[in-house]
């Protein structure tokens, strides 16, 4: 066992003793993972890590996945026509009682009761949560660089939007970046929301269309190196209304009071209350529906959350976010979340692009939709991506120009084009002078219609194919580029 590893274990198990337990079982994958470095999704399968007292912990798993090598426990594997509970009551203590998981499934949990496979079965989540609250040294720096990550993302994600993009046509393109980037994807189900849906906290991207006026919330994360980020940034597709800048502005100074209280023995309740009166004090306390925060580390979404209703202290190590909002139904909402680090005299801030909310010139300055695209084809071309110069204002998008007689249409180079039996040959076709005389397959976008592959070779372009579904190793952006309606038939 790594010394890592061991350490967290005997917290652990010294987490257990103050509760007069000697043994546990663990059952949530990450948690498993925090303890061995170990992962596994087991779905319906049983997954289980014993931890007693002496023993080196003995992780149960289904001989269909495999444990790594360098895991730091014992393994023992059963078949799908194994009894993976006998091996469980055998791991046991039967005269003392079991420390119990949070995410063992009743269909495991009653037949070890049944069994009589302790003298008592205990929740003990916390034994494990409590630990892996407490980020050590190298956790604080994964932590940090997912979190440089999405700040870096979040200047990429602006350039995705114009006015008739769709929200699902933006939250699609999310995961693509986040890889360019260096991490493995998403830390969640991202959250993208324009006018009105933005007022609905856990909306679901959908086909609303982004018009001018139009608040623009992204609420995004990514996984790098297994731990998670998280931020939100709320925007306006063109000029702020004096509401929409005074509803910013209040939310923006609650998150700033609450992380000015962070500090080592604040109790969670206190912080909440902070941003909470700010937004009150507005006289719009109502309109704030959901709690400050949530901690964050291996799960996007950790025990040990930020509200009224959580009076514990603070400690030096966790990391947390601070996410103040305002929801005015039918109307726009404004969230700005940041994730902060305990240290020993305060804390340190996750994000290095802040929000601000006083009007000036150097907001996002104006710029064309033809702008815009040749933006995303310079960041294809640069070998590194910087991000831009954080805002010294309400944030901004301006809307596109006046349509002209042109397509707009978004060509990618498939490194690896499927065969789709069955697939129905469209009627449209493209010009040839428009592509390479190189033989070479591409996928077609353009607004408003389902992604189309296109194969041209030398002088002849074959016909489109829809494609509703696409299924390829990797699609590199190649060109982007308007071209004449006419070439489109």
């Amino acid at each position: 066992m790594s010394a890592m590893h061991e350490q967290r274990v005997d917290t652990v198990r010294r987490n257990l003793a103050r509760r007069d337990l000697e043994q546990m079982l663990v059952c949530d994958p990450r948690s498993i993972q925090y303890l061995t470095g170990a992962y596994v999704e087991p779905g319906e399968r049983f997954l289980g890590l014993v931890i007693t007292p002496d023993a080196e912990p003995t992780l149960v798993l289904n001989a269909l996945f495999t444990a790594p090598d360098d895991a730091a426990c014992a393994v023992r594997a059963f078949t799908d026509t194994d009894d993976p509970l006998a091996l469980v009551e055998e791991l046991c203590n039967a005269d003392a009682p079991l420390g119990c998981d949070k995410n063992l499934p009743a269909r495991f949990l009653l037949p070890l009761m049944e069994r009589g496979a302790a003298a008592g079965f205990v929740l003990a989540s916390d034994a494990v949560d409590d630990a892996r609250a407490h980020k050590d040294a190298a956790e604080q720096d994964f932590m940090r660089a997912a979190s440089a990550t999405n700040d870096a993302a979040m200047g990429r994600f602006r350039q995705l939007v114009h006015e008739g993009v769709t929200e699902a046509d933006v939250a699609g393109q999310l995961e693509g970046i986040y890889r360019e980037l260096g991490a493995q994807g998403h830390s969640f189900t991202p959250i993208v929301s324009f006018g009105a849906n933005a007022a609905d906290p856990h909306h679901e991207p959908d086909d609303t269309p982004l018009a001018p006026g139009d608040v623009v919330l992204f609420d995004v994360g990514c996984r790098q190196d297994e731990y998670c980020s998280d931020m939100t940034r709320t925007f306006v597709f063109g000029e702020p209304t004096p509401k929409q800048r005074e509803v910013h502005d209040t939310v923006r100074r609650a998150n700033e009071a609450a992380r000015a209280l962070v500090a080592p023995g604040v109790r969670f309740c206190d912080i909440d209350a902070a941003a909470r009166n700010v937004i009150d004090e507005a006289g719009y306390g109502p309109y704030f529906t959901h709690r400050l925060g949530h901690q964050i580390g291996l799960d996007v979404h950790e025990p040990g959350d930020v509200s009224s209703a959580h009076d514990a202290p603070v400690e030096a190590g966790m990391i947390f976010s601070i996410e103040p909002g305002i929801y005015l139904p039918g109307e726009f909402g404004v969230r700005i979340e940041d994730l902060v680090l305990v240290t020993e005299d305060g804390c340190e801030c996750s994000t290095a692009t802040r929000a601000k909310s006083t009007p000036s010139d150097n907001a996002f300055r104006p710029r064309t939709r033809a702008a815009c695209l040749r933006k995303r084809a310079s960041l294809v071309r640069s070998s590194a991506y910087l991000p831009p110069k954080r805002p010294d204002s309400f944030p901004r998008m301006s809307p596109s120009p006046k349509k002209s007689p042109t397509t707009s249409i978004t060509l990618f180079m498939l490194s690896s084009l499927p065969s789709r039996s069955g697939s129905t040959a469209a009627t449209t076709s493209l010009s040839s002078s428009s592509l390479s005389s190189r033989p070479v397959a591409f996928l077609m976008a353009a607004p408003g219609s389902m992604p189309k592959f296109l194969s041209c070779s030398g002088s002849s372009a074959a016909p489109l194919t829809n494609c509703p579904t696409i299924s390829c190793t990797s699609i590199f952006l190649l060109l982007t580029a308007r071209l004449p309606a006419s070439t489109i038939r």
